[in-house]
């Protein structure tokens, strides 16, 4: 188990590189030194197949 201290895994969006995050705000990736902006909305969405749609 990680410690509390090291904070959220994250990934880079450039490299793809897993890391953590230390607690720090803002969260700066180590492998690009760029600040990585975190997304709040739904990262996916599942569509409705035309029988669902149909049921509409």
């Amino acid at each position: 188990m990680p410690k509390q201290e090291w904070g959220v895994k994250r990934v880079c969006p450039v490299t793809g590189k897993r890391f953590y995050d230390l607690n720090k705000d803002p969260i700066v990736s180590p492998y690009t030194g760029e600040v990585v902006e975190l997304e709040t909305g739904k990262s996916r969405m599942i569509a409705a197949d035309n029988e669902d749609a149909a049921t509409l």
